[in-house]
């Protein structure tokens, strides 16, 4: 049986990776609030980052806005 993901355990998996994670976990179709090890904000599913996404800013892959 799979074990159940929580908050801390959810917590843990972005502490040990050096993220910060701002929000509650939900479930994993919300995205969480997380906090980059360079400082970006950003939004992210846990099941992406599990896949190995990260920051979409660190890596340049972020669509810049019209005034950029």
């Amino acid at each position: 049986m799979p074990r159940k993901l929580t908050h801390e355990r959810i917590f843990e998996y972005y502490k040990f990776n050096n993220y910060i994670m701002k929000s509650t976990y939900l479930n994993n179709r919300t995205k969480d609030c997380l906090v980059c090890p360079i400082g970006h904000n950003i939004q992210m599913r846990f099941n992406d980052f599990q896949q190995g996404k990260r920051c979409l800013k660190c890596s340049g892959n972020f669509r810049k806005e019209y005034k950029e």
